[in-house]
């Protein structure tokens, strides 16, 4: 009986495998026959979608999981205090990092003047971010995939 389940589990195969697979096979495909191939983008939009789909739910129930099985509130008030931390942190780094790579490869430098549409620059202060990371509406927030404002 135990080798029967033995021999079960060695025969499945990782789903994130199945996800390389097909990644390097789209590439491959791709590179192959090109623009014949783009047929089938409406699966590769579907897959991503379900993917969005189920990301606000699994971090949300995982959350409330986390802040349920917790016994000490004030735990609960240092974990939140370190991840406003880390989440400004890490989008400062982000925002650094993506305006230094952005200079070194010169972004931008192809596009003609004629082409391209003015846009004028908006300014925000810190104020406003502070504000925006509360919804007004929950379901707004997560149907428009806002996971900062369901957390």
């Amino acid at each position: 009986m135990s080798e029967k389940r033995n021999s079960e589990k060695r025969n499945k195969v990782n789903p994130m495998a199945w996800v390389f697979l097909a990644i390097v096979l789209g590439i491959a495909s791709a590179l192959i026959w090109g623009e014949k191939m783009s047929f089938l983008a409406p699966a590769g939009n579907i897959f991503i979608n379900l993917i969005k789909m189920c990301c606000v739910p699994l971090v949300m129930c995982s959350i409330m999981k986390a802040v349920a099985n917790m016994n000490d509130m004030r735990k609960l008030g240092r974990i939140g205090g370190k991840m406003l931390g880390l989440y400004i942190v890490f989008g400062a780094v982000s925002g650094i990092l993506g305006l230094i790579l952005a200079f070194m490869t010169n972004l931008g430098s192809g596009i003609a003047p004629s082409n391209a549409e003015e846009v004028e620059a908006q300014s925000f202060s810190v104020l406003e971010v502070i504000v925006n990371m509360v919804p007004s509406n929950v379901f707004s927030a997560m149907s428009n995939f806002e996971l900062l404002q369901c957390i």
